[in-house]
């Protein structure tokens, strides 16, 4: 999306477009990747809308500052430059008047937010897509099959068997108190011990 982003500002759209092409194939819906191939497709007018308001370029200001400022969306500068007939955005000048959609607030941006972003691009970016496939799909944790309650009751039933005598029947019950909490050492424990019992049913306990 960066290079997509990069490409659309120096005016080239057939090269951004597979950029973005290839991104939605990876992310489709997205809202930002959508919205910049329909910036580089559509009627600006109709995107933006016909109504607009005559602004003079102030210095500091590029159309993605005023993008930001006046549709809220600083990656629509592309559509924000067709729809003043420039090839480039970065062909913006200080001075240039340039229309911009929508009505002309009652009172302008004051020039203190305008100089740069809050944020940059590329965290603007990020925050628009989803991390990489590697990153939201790791391999599951055993914690989602856990269960503590039921195993509690297992070791339990597992423990009243084991002090009657019941080896076999503890055996098969600390199993499967340890098959819903795989990790609780207390469970380990009793199972080893109950197993040792069986190997060698003449020794006690």
């Amino acid at each position: 999306m960066k290079l997509a982003i990069e490409l659309l500002a120096k005016g080239d759209p057939v090269h951004a477009r597979p950029e973005i092409q290839a991104f939605l194939r990876e992310q489709p819906g997205n809202d930002l990747g959508t919205s910049l191939l329909e910036q580089i497709d559509q009627d600006p007018k109709v995107l933006l809308g016909e109504k607009s308001f005559a602004y003079k370029i102030q210095p500091g200001e590029t159309m993605s500052i005023l993008a930001e400022r006046f549709l809220g969306d600083r990656f629509k500068f592309y559509a924000l430059s067709r729809y003043n007939g420039m090839s480039a955005p970065n062909q913006a000048e200080v001075g240039q008047s340039i229309q911009i959609p929508g009505t002309a607030p009652r009172r302008l941006v004051e020039p203190a937010h305008r100089h740069e972003h809050a944020k940059s691009d590329e965290e603007v970016i990020q925050s628009r897509v989803e991390p990489k496939a590697e990153i939201v799909s790791p391999p599951p944790p055993p914690a989602p099959s856990r269960d503590a309650a039921g195993a509690r009751q297992f070791r339990a039933r597992g423990l009243e068997a084991l002090n009657r005598g019941d080896i076999d029947a503890a055996v098969s019950l600390l199993k499967k108190a340890l098959a819903l909490d795989p990790q609780n050492p207390l469970i380990k424990r009793d199972l080893a011990r109950a197993e040792r019992i069986a190997a060698g049913m003449g020794s006690h306990h």
